[in-house]
C-alpha cells in the first residue's frame, strides 16, 4: 500500500472527512504528510496563525488557556485520536489554539492553503466546520468580557462552563442583519476586508457592510446568562451596627475609659522561666553564649556543634551533623575537634 493510500484510509476515519468522497479524499491525501511531536513540545501557540491543520492519529495533546487570575495555564480540553488541531484558528482567520503534547503525537498534516481550498470546494467539509466549535475559540471570543469582570472569581474556565448552555457559534455566511432576540452577539472571526475586535459586540452597520457569502462566525450568548456570569451585581458588605440606642463610647474624652494595666496575680510560665534563664546566660564579647547539653559522647559532640552554630548564626541540620559526628568520633579522640565539621 502506497503512502497516499495509507493516508486516504486514515483520513477517512476522521469525522471531518468522512463525507468527502473518494476523489476529494484522495486529493487531500496527496497533499498531506506525516508529522511527529515529542512530549512537551508546543504544537500551536495562541498568538500565531496555524500554518498547518493537524489530524491526531496517535497520542494525546493538551489545549491550554492562560488565565491571568490564576497566573498559570489551565487545560481546557484534551486532543485525542480522531481530533483536528489548528482548524479553529484557520476557520476564524484569527489564532486561538495553544496545544502541547502530553504524550508523543503521531500526526497527519496539510497546509493552510490546502485547508482553505478544501473549505471553498467541499460542501461537506464546510458543513462540518459550521457545525463544530472549539473551547479555544469560545474562551478567546469571551476574553475581553472576562477581563472586564469586577472580580476574578470564579476562574475563566468555570465561567465558560456556566455559559455553555446558552452559548452557540453561528455560521454567519449570509447573516447580515442581527435578529431582534435580545441576545448578546460577539465577533468570533475576522472578515477579509477590514479587521474587527474579536470578542467585541457586533456592530450592525459593520456586519451589513460585509459581502454576503463570505465566511464569518459570530458568538451568540443568552442575555440573562451574560449578565449573571459576566456582569454580576456587587453586594456591599454588611454594616456593623451596635444594637443599642446609646453610644457607650461617646463620653467625654477625659473620662476614665482607658484600659487599666493588668493587675492579676502573676503565674510563671515556661516562656517566662526561659526568659529568666536567659538573663543569667553567660556572655562573650557582648553576645549571649547559647547553652545546649547532651548525655554521652555523641550527644555532647552534637551539643558543642549546635552551640557553635547558634553563636555564629551558621546553618545546622541535625540529621547531617549526626551522621558526620558518628563518622568523626571513630577517628577523632577529642570531642572539640568535631567543630571542624562546621567549616
Amino acid at each position: 500500500m502506497t503512502q497516499t493510500a495509507t493516508f486516504q484510509e486514515l483520513l477517512g476515519r476522521f469525522p471531518a472527512f468522512r463525507d468527502l468522497g473518494d476523489e476529494r479524499l484522495a486529493w487531500l491525501a496527496q497533499r498531506s504528510r506525516p508529522f511527529v511531536c515529542p512530549v512537551g513540545q508546543e504544537l500551536l501557540v495562541q498568538d500565531r496563525m496555524p500554518d498547518h491543520c493537524f489530524c491526531v492519529v496517535e497520542g494525546r495533546g493538551r489545549l491550554l488557556h492562560d488565565d491571568p487570575g490564576l497566573r498559570r495555564p489551565v487545560t481546557l480540553a484534551l486532543s485525542q485520536p480522531g481530533d483536528l488541531v489548528g482548524w479553529a484558528g484557520l476557520v476564524r482567520r484569527s489564532p486561538c489554539e495553544w496545544v502541547t503534547a502530553s504524550t508523543p503525537l503521531k500526526l497527519i498534516g496539510f497546509s493552510d492553503e490546502t485547508f482553505y481550498e478544501l473549505e471553498r470546494e467541499s460542501e461537506a467539509f464546510s458543513r462540518w466546520l459550521d457545525s463544530n466549535d472549539s473551547p479555544a475559540e469560545l474562551i478567546t471570543a469571551l476574553a475581553p468580557a472576562l477581563r472586564r469582570r469586577p472580580k476574578a472569581e470564579p476562574p475563566e474556565r468555570e465561567v465558560l462552563r456556566h455559559l455553555l448552555p446558552g452559548l452557540r457559534v453561528i455560521a454567519a455566511h449570509s447573516l447580515r442583519r442581527l435578529p431582534d432576540d435580545g441576545a448578546v452577539w460577539l465577533w468570533d472571526s475576522q472578515p477579509s476586508d477590514e479587521p474587527v475586535s474579536i470578542g467585541a459586540e457586533v456592530d450592525p452597520e459593520r456586519l451589513a457592510a460585509i459581502p454576503a457569502g463570505e465566511p464569518l462566525r459570530l458568538l451568540r450568548i443568552e442575555r440573562d446568562l451574560w449578565s449573571r456570569e459576566l456582569n454580576p451585581d456587587l453586594q456591599p458588605p454588611d454594616q456593623l451596627e451596635v444594637p443599642t440606642s446609646v453610644d457607650l463610647w461617646s463620653q467625654d474624652r477625659y473620662s476614665d475609659l482607658s484600659v487599666p494595666d493588668p493587675q492579676g496575680e502573676r503565674h510563671p510560665t515556661e516562656l517566662s522561666k526561659g526568659a529568666q534563664a536567659t538573663e543569667s546566660t553567660p556572655r562573650f564579647r557582648g553576645r549571649s553564649i547559647p547553652v545546649v547539653t547532651g548525655i554521652g559522647g555523641q550527644q555532647q559532640a552534637m551539643a558543642c556543634l549546635e552551640m557553635l552554630a547558634r553563636f555564629y548564626n551558621a546553618p545546622f541540620r541535625r540529621d547531617v551533623m549526626e551522621r558526620s559526628v558518628r563518622q568523626s568520633l571513630a577517628t577523632v579522640q577529642s570531642v572539640w575537634k568535631c567543630s571542624a565539621i562546621l567549616l
